[in-house]
């Protein structure tokens, strides 16, 4: 038997809790509904009904987005609300100064 590094365990671990706290932004999604952006990408969930935005490098204050007709935003992480607002027809998702996760930071919209 081998053994593992300890910081590839360590690493492993890592990925386990964040797959943990974002399991609804993986299993049972499908990708879309939008093609791949700058800043990420899009998956959405067919029976919820909710769209997924893997934030992967981080687009500044305002993210802008035609994606219909959603009317809120929070931090799958924690849950924490976003400010949000309609105009000209996108939805137009307000950001914090830096991004929660260094690596992927997952919102929700409802």
């Amino acid at each position: 038997m081998g053994n593992i590094q300890p910081e590839h365990s360590a690493r492993m671990r890592g990925i386990g809790t964040w797959v943990k706290a974002h399991a609804e932004s993986i299993y049972g999604t499908r990708s879309g509904p939008l093609p791949k952006q700058d800043w990420g990408y899009t998956v959405h969930n067919p029976e919820t009904g909710k769209i997924y935005l893997h934030i992967l490098s981080w687009p500044g204050d305002e993210l802008s987005l035609d994606i219909g007709d959603k009317s809120s935003a929070r931090l799958l992480a924690d849950g924490k609300e976003m400010p949000v607002r309609q105009e000209a027809g996108r939805f137009i998702l307000t950001l914090p100064d830096k991004a929660p996760d260094g690596v992927d930071t997952v919102v929700v919209l409802d």
